[in-house]
C-alpha cells in the first residue's frame, strides 16, 4: 500500500503539524512490517478462518477440549430433546384420547340425563298410582275385617274342638242372653298363632255373620266393662289392618290428654279423632292438628277454670 506525499500546495495542510523528532523514534519503534500488516489484515476480514497450530502452539489444548466439550453438549442437548419430542408425542397421543373418550362421556351423560328425566316423571308416576293401589288394598282389607271381632283371655281348649259352635254360644251368655232374641250368628273362628307352649293365652278371633251384630256386640263390652270367665277377665275388640292400627295409635297422647281433662272422645273409622268441646263438635285426622288445638284451648280453658276456683 502506498502513501500520498503531502505538500504545502496541499488542500488543508497550512494548519497540519508535522510529528516533532521524538515522537517520529517512538512511531518508528511500533512500526509494522508489510508481511504482517497483511496477515493481520486477512484475519480481520475472515474471522472463520482456521488458526493453525504452528502461529499459536499455546492455545492447541484450550481449543480443543472446548470444542469437545461443545460437541458434547450439543449431543446431550439433541438426546434430550428427542427424548421430550418423544414424551410429548406420547403426551399429545394421551390428550387426543382422553378428549374422544371425554366426548363420548359427556355424550353419554347427556343420553343419561334425558332418560334420567323419564324415569324421575315414570317414578312419580309410579308413586301415585302405588299410593292409590295402597289405599286401596289397606281399604279392601279393612272392609274384609269389618265383621270380625277379637276376643282375648279365654282359656286354651275352651272351645271344645267346635270353637264356631262355641262362641256362637259364649258371647250371648258373656254379654246377656236377652241382648240377642234371635241367636248369634258365627260364620268362623281360629286361634291368631301357633298353640303356645306355656300358658299364655292366645286371641281368638270371629267373623260374625252380619256387621250389625258386631257392633252390638262391641257397644255391650264398652257398657258392661269389666267382663270375665271362669276368673279370667275378657276383652272384645275390633279386628283392624296393620297400618289402621299404627293410624289410631297416633293418638294415642291426644287421647290421654283428653281423658286427663275429662272430655268423652272416640275413633271413627279408620282413625278420626271425634270429640266435643263446649257446645263444638271436633274431629282430627292429624293427631298434631288435634294436639294443637288441644294445648290452645282446652288446657287454657282448664287453666282459667281453676284460677277462678
Amino acid at each position: 500500500m502506498g502513501f500520498k506525499m503531502l505538500t504545502d500546495s496541499t488542500p488543508g495542510c497550512n494548519n497540519l503539524q508535522l510529528p516533532s523528532e521524538k515522537q517520529h523514534r517512538q512511531y518508528k519503534d511500533v512500526s509494522v512490517s508489510n508481511s504482517e500488516l497483511t496477515s493481520i489484515t486477512e484475519l480481520t476480514s475472515n474471522p472463520s478462518a482456521s488458526i493453525s497450530s504452528e502461529d499459536y502452539p499455546s492455545q492447541q489444548p484450550t481449543l480443543t477440549v472446548i470444542l469437545a466439550a461443545i460437541q458434547k453438549l450439543e449431543e446431550d442437548m439433541n438426546s434430550r430433546f428427542n427424548a421430550l419430542d418423544s414424551k410429548l408425542e406420547q403426551v399429545q397421543t394421551s390428550l387426543t384420547d382422553h378428549a374422544a373418550r371425554i366426548a363420548d362421556l359427556e355424550g353419554c351423560a347427556t343420553d343419561h340425563e334425558s332418560r334420567i328425566t323419564v324415569l324421575e316423571k315414570r317414578c312419580e308416576k309410579l308413586t301415585e298410582i302405588n299410593k292409590a293401589t295402597k289405599h286401596k288394598l289397606i281399604d279392601l282389607e279393612s272392609r274384609s275385617r269389618r265383621s270380625n271381632i277379637k276376643i282375648s283371655g279365654l282359656p286354651e281348649k275352651a272351645e271344645k274342638g267346635n270353637p264356631t259352635q262355641f262362641m256362637a254360644e259364649f258371647l250371648p251368655q258373656l254379654l246377656g242372653i236377652n241382648n240377642f232374641p234371635s241367636g248369634l250368628k258365627v260364620d268362623r273362628v281360629h286361634h291368631i298363632g301357633a298353640q303356645p307352649s306355656s300358658a299364655r293365652l292366645r286371641t281368638m278371633i270371629a267373623k260374625l255373620h252380619h256387621f250389625l251384630e258386631k257392633e252390638k256386640i262391641l257397644k255391650l263390652a264398652r257398657l258392661q266393662t269389666p267382663l270375665s270367665f271362669n276368673g279370667t277377665r275378657i276383652s272384645n275388640y275390633p279386628d283392624f289392618s296393620p297400618e289402621i292400627m299404627e293410624q289410631r295409635r297416633a293418638f294415642d297422647g291426644v287421647k290421654k290428654k283428653l281423658r286427663d281433662a275429662g272430655i268423652k272422645h272416640g275413633l271413627i273409622f279408620p282413625a278420626r279423632l271425634i270429640f266435643t268441646f263446649g257446645s263444638e263438635q271436633k274431629t282430627f285426622q292429624d293427631p298434631a292438628d288435634a294436639e294443637t288445638y288441644i294445648d290452645r284451648f282446652i288446657n287454657v280453658a282448664a287453666a282459667t277454670a281453676l284460677q277462678r276456683t
